[in-house]
Formats: structure tokens, sequence, C-alpha cells
């Protein structure tokens, strides 16, 4: 179908806990305050495909001494750049790698210190390439020298009970904005929200051009029963987003249907009342 027209891209937007010092985004370094230290963010987000053009949208407020338990505000939304209305979803990927520390007390938490590496190990992790984020590589800051010990990855899931069990993205918390729960109210059928389904956060409207969206993202919270574990833990919050144009036969793109989607059944009559 050459009259849809479609875009994907991916944003990271990292995140560094506890001590060092990233080259672009939000920096969470040691201190007895948990301070932030912030830098500019260089990432191009706004893509092109035809005449359909959205973008992600971020208001960052820098939170000065930040602790576990309390946010940092984000904002995101999706704003559409083009000329013609846009059906858009989202899905973010995690990403985080934690490092020795000495657990040397007797009762497995130690002082919470961060142990060097003897020698001069080759440095094999790249902060900005989660690529190289694996167990048991070389992590520098400066003449400091980490050992990554866990590494955990993979899609965010809402509501998801296996995060529960994980070992450090259970202390990382996604605070969302504008988002309803099935089923969604009579009331609110038009109404602008987002809406969440098998791994996607769907926009209930149509984003007209020159328009955003409601927000998305909101806040991202480090877990006030957050361990000493997590010292130098590096975490990134890889961001999915796509569009098509809102035209008939438009969500076949995504492999929505009436028989498999309450999606489908939220935005198809749209597109058929927008079209006919």
């Amino acid at each position: 179908m050459d009259f849809l027209r479609k875009v994907i891209t991916r944003l990271s937007y990292r995140f560094l806990l506890f001590f060092f010092t990233l080259t672009f985004s939000i920096v969470l370094v040691v201190g007895s305050t948990y301070s932030w230290l912030v830098t500019e963010d260089n990432i191009e987000n706004h893509f092109t495909a035809g005449y359909l053009s959205v973008r992600i949208q971020e208001l960052f407020k820098d939170k000065k001494d930040w602790q576990p338990g309390l946010s940092v505000k984000k904002d995101i939304r999706v704003e559409n750049t083009s000329n013609v209305p846009a059906i858009v979803r989202v899905s973010f990927d995690e990403h985080m790698l934690s490092f020795e520390i000495d657990t040397t007390d007797g009762v497995g938490k130690g002082n919470g210190n961060l142990l060097r590496q003897a020698g001069n190990p080759p440095v094999t992790i790249k902060e900005d390439d989660v690529a190289t984020w694996k167990k048991g590589e070389t992590f520098s800051y400066g003449q400091l020298k980490l050992k990554s010990k866990e590494v955990e990855k993979g899609p965010y899931l809402l509501k998801d009970p296996a995060r529960a069990n994980t070992k450090l993205l259970k202390y990382m918390n996604l605070k969302f904005g504008v988002l309803k729960d099935w089923p969604i109210p009579p009331a609110d059928i038009n109404k602008a929200f987002w809406v969440y389904e098998d791994g996607y956060f769907y926009y209930s409207q149509f984003v007209e051009p020159g328009k955003a969206t409601e927000i998305l993202l909101a806040d991202l919270e480090l877990s006030a029963d957050s361990p000493n574990a997590l010292k130098a833990t590096l975490y990134d919050l890889g961001i999915n987003l796509e569009a098509v144009s809102a035209t008939e036969g438009a969500l076949d793109t995504w492999g929505l249907s009436q028989t498999t989607s309450k999606v489908y059944e939220l935005i198809n009559p749209k597109i058929m009342n927008r079209t006919n």
C-alpha cells in the first residue's frame, strides 16, 4: 500500500546512577545527596519518511539533590511536524548494568564501596553503546577501573509481574502521564489519552499537523529501597517511535485487526469516519 507512510526511530536516554558523567542526557553522581548533573542532549530526534514527519518532545527539569524515592521530570510527548494527520505508537527498551562492590562484612552488604580491578585491564564497556554492556567486562572513569557484575535488558512491559523478580530493573520506575486502562469508558472514547497493548503505547486520537500528544512518560524514579549494589549502575532507556498516516488500512501496517486488537476497535472507526 504505497499510499501509507511509516516512520520508525529509536532515541536513547541514558542515565548513569550514582557515579559517572555521560556525554549527554542526565547523570546521577555519587554523594551524600546523590546530586544530579546535567549536560546538553545532542541527539537529533526528528525523522521524516515521505510527507509524514514526527518527533519526540522532551521537557527536562533539573532536580538537584535527587535521591532514591524522588522523581526526575521528563514530560515526553510526540509532535507531528508534517502537514498530514498521524497515528502514533511508542515502545521502550531498557538496559541496566551493575558493577562489583565491597560485600565483605559477612552479611553480603559490605560498605558499598566500588571494587577497583587490579592491574590495567583493557576497557571494554562504552557508556554510549549498550552492545558493550556485558557481564565480566571492564568500565573506566578516570583512573578507576570497574568490573561489571549483572546485566539486564529487554522491552518495557506495563504491569509485568516478572519485573519484580529482576535484580536491577525493578528499582527503576517509569511514571506515565495521560494513560488509561482497558476497558475505555464510552464517555472517554473521543478524548485524547495513551493506551497500552502488547508492548506498545498507542495514542487514542490522530495527532494533527503542528500538534503534540498528551504526556506519555512524565517521570523517571529510582526506587526508595534501592540498595548499595546499584552504585555506579548504568541505565539506558530506548524510546521507539512509530507513526502511520491516518488513512484507511493504516493499522494493517502494524498487524492490528478487529479480531485481535482492542486498539484497532478504538482507532479504526475514527479513520473510517474521517475518510468516508
